[in-house]
């Protein structure tokens, strides 16, 4: 899909982010001025057009730049339904990466860089440049996660 189809059958408004149909479906699911879209599996909101399926952050880009991006789009305040111009920056996948503020869902410890090991002590660690660091081993989760906020503000990129 380019910038012409794009625009032909979606309208993006950039200061709120919302993606609406400018056209009606064929099988009656929407019409003009409906959201297009749905939520995906990993929690972006996804558009079917032109018989593909795209993340609706990469067709706002494209709506708004006229082209499509050249890496990855990274929403800034990590809330990935909002799509707003200015929520949305491209970057490449080690910066995108880092743009991490919560652990993942199967952290052992629920700490964003720390995890607990078998001894009740807390280790620290961070990537960077694709290396992992060992930023130590602490007596308190509160001191390892310190330790990776602090590694987080030098090391990784805040664009």
């Amino acid at each position: 899909m380019n910038h012409a189809e794009a625009s032909s059958v979606l309208d993006y408004n950039p200061v709120t982010g919302r993606l609406a149909w400018k056209v009606s479906l064929r099988n009656g699911a929407a019409k003009p001025g409906d959201e297009a879209g749905f939520m995906g599996f990993y929690g972006y909101r996804q558009v079917r057009a032109f018989r593909k399926t795209h993340l609706v952050h990469r067709v706002c880009w494209l709506l708004h730049y006229g082209e499509w991006p050249s890496g990855e789009i990274d929403h800034i305040n990590c809330l990935k339904t909002d799509n707003r111009i200015k929520n949305l920056r491209v970057v490449s996948k080690s910066v995108n990466q880092q743009n991490k503020h919560v652990a993942q869902r199967n952290s052992s410890s629920g700490i964003l860089g720390v995890i607990q090991l078998p001894n009740g002590r807390w280790r620290s660690s961070i990537k960077v440049d694709g290396t992992h660091r060992h930023l130590g081993m602490f007596a308190t989760a509160a001191k390892a996660s310190a330790a990776y906020q602090s590694a987080k503000s030098k090391y990784h990129d805040t664009e």
